[in-house]
């Protein structure tokens, strides 16, 4: 009997795993703590003026935003490094919760929003052409805000660590602009 019900929890608990997410080795994930409010923490993401400051790594500007945060719409990001091209991705939206959550796919994409592929972009291998992206705020119970972004997709630990590293330094500069 004992044997019987030990082997139930293993089934039920295996059949359960699939309900619950979580982070596969490849992904990237990053937790940060504002002194704002969600709401304020949300603009950043959703405000052309905001955006354009913090987009991109350090030494990189945003030269060109266009927001548009509808489900099923898309924002356009450019960034630019000294002496380089830009470099565009866009962000499609699957889920728009105002101060809880963002969910989009970001595509690397010319200047006109015309898709590209990764390589084609110059990136390295294991960047996916399209990542999903998950970005949560939550109420902090000190006060402001747990923010915790999350890319899936990358085909390797190392795009994953590089991809890492930019995401960094872009929310460096986030919370420089929005404590």
């Amino acid at each position: 009997m004992m044997r019987q019900n030990t082997l139930a929890v293993f089934v039920i608990a295996v059949g359960m795993m699939s309900l619950v997410p979580t982070a596969m080795a490849d992904d990237v994930v990053e937790v940060r703590k504002f002194d704002s409010e969600p709401e304020i923490v949300w603009e950043a993401w959703t405000d052309v003026e905001l955006i354009s400051q913090w987009w991109g790594p350090t030494g990189f500007t945003a030269p060109k935003v266009e927001v548009n945060v509808e489900i099923g719409s898309a924002t356009l990001v450019c960034m630019q490094g000294p002496g380089s091209p830009l470099m565009c991705n866009t962000w499609t939206y699957s889920v728009v919760e105002p101060g809880r959550e963002l969910a989009f796919d970001s595509r690397f994409t010319a200047e006109d929003e015309t898709p590209m592929t990764a390589t084609d972009a110059g990136l390295p291998p294991g960047i996916p052409d399209v990542v999903p992206h998950r970005v949560t705020f939550e109420p902090d119970p000190d006060g402001g805000t747990i923010m915790t972004v999350t890319e899936t997709g990358y085909l390797s630990a190392e795009a994953a660590a590089l991809s890492k590293q930019g995401l960094l330094q872009v929310l460096d500069k986030m919370q420089a602009l929005v404590p």
